[in-house]
């Protein structure tokens, strides 16, 4: 798969993903989470982080909308110190202490 390709294809999720119903999403979100999971770990080992943090940061939002940190607290954690990672592998130590710090008192 070629890059633009693949962005494509990410920004078809995060599109898709946003037009599911509130129940459902909950319901399923350890199925979004594994999707979101992998498309991030591709694009973080291409080194595309701003598209990385992109997708990360949007999923992290949908777990705001949703309130998963209350139905599924190990996605949620997971998800902050995703991005934590991504902004530290580029050099971004700031933003990422303050998702390690967010993560801690979550």
């Amino acid at each position: 798969m070629d890059m633009d390709t693949f962005v494509v294809a990410m920004e078809n999720i995060l599109m898709n993903v946003s037009k599911i119903a509130p129940a459902e999403v909950v319901q399923n979100f350890p199925q979004v989470h594994k999707v979101f999971v992998r498309m991030s770990s591709l694009l973080v080992d291409m080194e595309m982080y701003d598209s990385a943090l992109k997708f990360q940061e949007f999923f992290l939002q949908l777990c705001d909308r949703y309130e998963v940190g209350e139905a599924h607290p190990n996605i949620y954690s997971y998800a902050i110190n995703d991005v934590a990672e991504t902004y530290y592998k580029m050099d971004k130590k700031q933003q990422a202490k303050r998702y390690y710090e967010q993560n801690i008192k979550f």
